[in-house]
C-alpha cells in the first residue's frame, strides 16, 4: 500500500490547548527545489486563492468557548488523508496511516447512514489507500465552484472547482505539480481572513450548509498552521465561519457533518455525530489524518 505522507503544517498552542503522547514522525524534507510554473489556466484559477506556505510543528488539540458550547481542534503536525475500500471508523482510518489525530474529511455518494458505498462527490487523490479517482460526470456540474482542496509536501491551495480539474491526476498536478492529496470541500466558511456570510454560503456551499447539525471544517490560519475542527453541538455553517474568528482564520472549508462528524485526537473522541461522545461516528471512506512532523532534527 502506498503512503506518500505530505507534510503540511504548524502547531502553536492557543489558551486550552493540550498536547499527550508520543506520535509518529513524518520527515520534514531538507530543502525546496524550484517550483515549476504553472500554466495560465492553473494560474487564472489561484488567482484569488494562492497556495499558501506551511510550516511543520508538533501537533496539539484545544478548544474554544462559541456562546455556552464549545468547538474542539487539532492544529499542527503534517497531514495526509486516507481512502477506505468501503468506509472504517476515523480512529481505525488514523490507525491505518499511522497518525496521531484525524476528521472525517469529503462528501460521499452514498447517504444512507448504514451504506458502505465509498464513491466520493468530485476528484480524489489520497496519500494512503486508493489511487486517484476522477469525478463522476454526472456529479461535476454541481461541483464547479466548490472549493478544490490541493495538498503537497510544503504548501496547500484552495481552489475553486472548474470542469477541467477533475478527470486525471495530472489535472490536479496541473494546479501544483508535487500534490499528494486533494478532495473536493463543501463550500468556504473563511476566504481571505473574511468569514462567508449566510447570503455566501447560500449560494456557493452545498445545500444543507445552512441546516442545524454538528459541523466539521479544515483551514488554515494567517501563520500557515492547518487547524481541523469540529462543533460538539448543532450550528449552521454561516454562524460556524463567525465563531471561527478567534482563531485567526485565513482559509476554512466545510467537510461532511452531521452523523459523519469525527474529531479524534491520540485515540480519544473530542467530537462525534452522537449526542455522546462515547458514541463514535458512523464509519466514512475518508478522512484527514494529522501525522507528526520531524521539528528542528528532533524526532
Amino acid at each position: 500500500m502506498k503512503k506518500r505522507l505530505p507534510v503540511i503544517l504548524a502547531a502553536i498552542a492557543l489558551a486550552g490547548c493540550t498536547q499527550r503522547g508520543t506520535a509518529p514522525v513524518a520527515q520534514v524534507p531538507a530543502s525546496a527545489p524550484a517550483r515549476p510554473t504553472l500554466d495560465p489556466e492553473a494560474q487564472a484559477a489561484l488567482a484569488d486563492s494562492p497556495e499558501i506556505a506551511l510550516n511543520p510543528s508538533e501537533p496539539e488539540s484545544g478548544s474554544l468557548r462559541v456562546r455556552r458550547r464549545w468547538l474542539y481542534y487539532v492544529r499542527g503536525g503534517a497531514i495526509t488523508t486516507v481512502r477506505s475500500a468501503s468506509r472504517n471508523m476515523v480512529s481505525d482510518l488514523i490507525q491505518q496511516a499511522g497518525g496521531v489525530a484525524g476528521l472525517n474529511g469529503a462528501f460521499f455518494s452514498d447517504a444512507r447512514v448504514a451504506g458502505r458505498g465509498n464513491k466520493m462527490i468530485g476528484p480524489l487523490l489520497t496519500g494512503v489507500g486508493a489511487e486517484f479517482a476522477p469525478v463522476d460526470p454526472s456529479d461535476a456540474p454541481r461541483c464547479v465552484g466548490r472549493p478544490l482542496v490541493v495538498i503537497g509536501p510544503r504548501a496547500i491551495a484552495f481552489a475553486p472547482y472548474a470542469l477541467w480539474m477533475g478527470d486525471s491526476e495530472a489535472s490536479i498536478r496541473r494546479l501544483m505539480p508535487d500534490a499528494t492529496d486533494a478532495f473536493l470541500a463543501g463550500g468556504w466558511l473563511v476566504h481571505n481572513g473574511i468569514p462567508q456570510t449566510e447570503e455566501e454560503i447560500r449560494a456557493r456551499c452545498v445545500a444543507d450548509a445552512q441546516d442545524y447539525r454538528r459541523r466539521a471544517f479544515m483551514g488554515v490560519d494567517d501563520r500557515g498552521r492547518l487547524i481541523l475542527g469540529a462543533t460538539d453541538y448543532s450550528i449552521d455553517s454561516a454562524r460556524l465561519a463567525k465563531s471561527l474568528e478567534p482563531l485567526h482564520i485565513r482559509e476554512a472549508v466545510l467537510l461532511d457533518c452531521g452523523f459523519s462528524t469525527s474529531l479524534v485526537w491520540q485515540g480519544r473522541i473530542l467530537v462525534s455525530g452522537h449526542s455522546r461522545k462515547s458514541m463514535p461516528s458512523r464509519p466514512v471512506p475518508h478522512a484527514l489524518v494529522i501525522m507528526a512532523p520531524a521539528i528542528g532534527g528532533r524526532t
